[in-house]
């Protein structure tokens, strides 16, 4: 996978800029690629400290990721049992992973696809994960899971067979939607290195025979829609080749991402992925109500201008938003708001 990685870097140093990272990602990529040295690392990606902490999502408190060996010396401490246990719980996210999973549950409904029967595989050797009723659940995959759920109760999706993301991660919505979804091509948009991770994770999962990667597609000057779903069941590509791409999605989907971009990119993502679309397609959408945080210098990971849910939904010409969600489908606290939302292609 190694290879794939080296030629998806050096294909993106001539692309065009608006298929590039921008200061967030610019830098994340820098302290990602510093951890993805061999074939090795790939896989064990879910559990290498800079991975984690950018793409892989972790309901551990963020301190106690950063010192576990401290914090483990405080709960071998002898004081009562029971408040190291409380303790505990709060440190590793363990009460929150529960409780995403019980809102989960609470929000499934009978119509397709079933959710409740699928988990998450140990691909990638994680260190964080929780087994709720037989089953192997992380952060990324039960924030994927209520964000469907959401959008079961506005679309019919057994129409959806045909799903393109923008920054799938490593990803878990093509592995959700393998699982679930019957006879439906997974296509994930990714800049590297995560791109080359999602390649390595979704091929052990199917089978590189199943998955159309990089390597396969670089020198090719039309990638059609409508012969890889005959050969493969998933597909990852670049976003430099987004105008090669022909072909109709039933839907598109952003969790996160577009909130690490800066808004002119942002703007250019969408008016391509809406030609995609076609008439009766859904979009769905999860990120930041008040943006990622601004850049203290050109070093540090963060954005220069905060793009928001709001602005982002304002992008998409020719599609009506449906319905929108942050306390039970999305996320919120004191200090921040992840908010889930459906829109509807226009048929006009």
């Amino acid at each position: 996978m190694k290879n794939i990685l080296d030629a998806m870097l050096n294909d993106m140093a001539k692309a065009d800029e608006l298929f590039k990272p921008t200061q967030f990602w610019i830098n994340a990529s820098k302290l990602i690629l510093d951890e993805l040295q061999t074939d090795e690392d790939f896989n064990n990606f879910r559990n290498l400290p800079i991975s984690r902490e950018m793409f892989v999502p972790s309901y551990e408190f963020y301190y106690y990721k950063k010192h576990k060996t401290l914090f483990q010396r405080i709960l071998s401490l002898p004081v009562k049992k029971n408040l190291l246990r409380i303790f505990e719980k709060s440190l590793t996210g363990a009460d929150q992973a529960k409780n995403d999973y019980r809102l989960f549950l609470a929000t499934s409904t009978d119509k397709y696809p079933n959710l409740t029967s699928i988990g998450e595989s140990n691909i990638g050797n994680p260190v964080e994960y929780y087994s709720f009723d037989e089953q192997r659940y992380s952060q990324g995959f039960l924030n994927y899971l209520r964000g469907l759920n959401f959008l079961k109760r506005h679309a019919d999706c057994k129409n959806i067979k045909r799903v393109i993301e923008l920054g799938g991660g490593f990803g878990t919505l093509g592995e959700i939607t393998q699982k679930a979804f019957k006879n439906t091509f997974y296509l994930n948009v990714d800049i590297p290195p995560v791109a080359a991770v999602s390649s390595y994770y979704l091929s052990q999962l199917l089978g590189k025979e199943n998955v159309f990667t990089y390597d396969q597609s670089k020198h090719l000057e039309t990638i059609d829609v409508s012969e890889l779903e005959q050969k493969y069941k998933c597909a990852v590509i670049c976003p430099w080749q987004l105008p090669q791409l022909q072909g109709h999605f039933d839907l598109f989907v952003n969790f996160i991402s577009f909130q690490e971009m800066e808004p002119h990119i942002v703007k250019n993502y969408i008016s391509i992925f809406e030609k995609l679309l076609n008439k009766t397609s859904h979009v769905l959408l999860r990120n930041s109500r008040f943006g990622k945080k601004i850049a203290k210098n050109k070093q540090d990971v963060g954005v220069i201008d905060q793009v928001t849910l709001d602005f982002i939904i304002k992008q998409f010409k020719n599609c009506t938003l449906v319905d929108r969600d942050y306390k039970v489908f999305g996320f919120y606290s004191k200090k921040s708001a992840s908010e889930v939302a459906i829109l509807k292609k226009n048929s006009f």
